[in-house]
């Protein structure tokens, strides 16, 4: 089963005082982190290293539940990841698809594993 939090690691203060807040991404035993644009100080933590600003909270509390929405949303499909890819499958599932730059990737590929024939005809159609 996987999980979402808000985490915030005291060793990574930065010169300037402050901490940024990550959201933990907690799968088959293994945790992986992603980082927010959210900075905190000491003012806004608990001893313990816990937000305790509320405006902050209610911010990160919707973040967290559109990533379990996104989890809920894989079913089974769930079973079969990886902590790390769940982390990137969340990062990057409200990014829309753009259908250009995938078929030029894919013919780059193509172009790639030598198969020029193919590429030249994928490229005359796009």
């Amino acid at each position: 089963m996987a999980t979402v939090g808000i985490k915030i690691f005291k060793h990574h203060k930065k010169t300037d005082g402050t901490y940024n807040v990550k959201i933990r991404v907690s799968h088959k035993g293994n945790k992986k982190y992603i980082d927010t644009p959210h900075f905190v100080i000491d003012k806004q933590l608990t001893s313990r290293f816990i937000l305790k600003d509320a405006t902050l909270k209610k911010i990160l509390n919707k973040t967290l539940d559109d990533y379990r929405l996104a989890i809920s949303k894989l079913g089974s499909t769930l079973n079969h990841l990886s902590a790390e890819s769940l982390k990137t499958y969340i990062v990057t599932c409200d990014v829309p698809m753009d259908f250009l730059k995938f078929c030029n990737d894919y013919i780059a590929g193509l172009y790639g594993d030598d198969r020029q024939g193919s590429a030249d005809t994928l490229k005359t159609v796009l």
